[in-house]
């Protein structure tokens, strides 16, 4: 494995880090489509403003990690503070990015199924000292939605990552095809 190699996989570790953290601007996203559909009107376009901007940031950080990591190399030249050409790691890229994606996923599924269970029963409650609740007036609706998401997504990453990897491979391998 050689030293570019080594940050290769680094640097796509925080890009699925980053990705998996996506949900806090997406939650904020969920209540303010809350907020707009019952009709609090005052904040809008500063909570629009503030919500764009968090997830450009994310997505920017989530893209130049995981498919501009050639870029990042060369632009903070990580390679060139490791003197040793080759090092002795007997790992495929590919196996690496497999483990992290599957401990990544179950690190999100052990933190959201219990948040999940938390927030239904919250909801539960909240039905059951109701007359008349509707999903939409709960307060913490969007706390539902997200981990829900949560939850899926951890799942998605246990059951596919194959796929995620292949996803985040994709750009490596069309360009060491180009260069055969």
């Amino acid at each position: 494995m050689t030293p570019r190699t080594l940050w290769a996989i680094i640097l796509k570790t925080f890009g699925i880090y980053i990705v998996l953290q996506i949900y806090y601007p997406f939650a904020q996203l969920i209540s303010f489509i809350f907020m707009v559909i019952n009709r609090q009107f005052g904040d809008i376009l500063q909570a629009f403003g503030f919500l764009f901007f968090s997830i450009s940031i994310y997505l920017f950080m989530s893209i130049a990690f995981l498919f501009r990591t050639e870029w990042l190399i060369d632009k903070f030249k990580l390679d060139k503070s490791i003197r040793e050409e080759k090092l002795e790691l007997n790992i495929h890229r590919s196996t690496v990015l497999t483990i992290i994606v599957l401990l990544s996923g179950i690190l999100v599924f052990i933190d959201s199924l219990p948040q999940f269970l938390k927030e239904l029963y919250s909801y539960y409650q909240y039905q059951k000292m109701s007359d008349f609740a509707r999903f939409k007036d709960y307060s913490r609706a969007s706390n539902v939605i997200i981990q829900l998401v949560k939850l899926l997504i951890s799942i998605f990453m246990i059951g596919a990552n194959r796929l995620v990897v292949n996803i985040i491979e994709h750009k490596r391998k069309a360009k060491v095809t180009k260069q055969n």
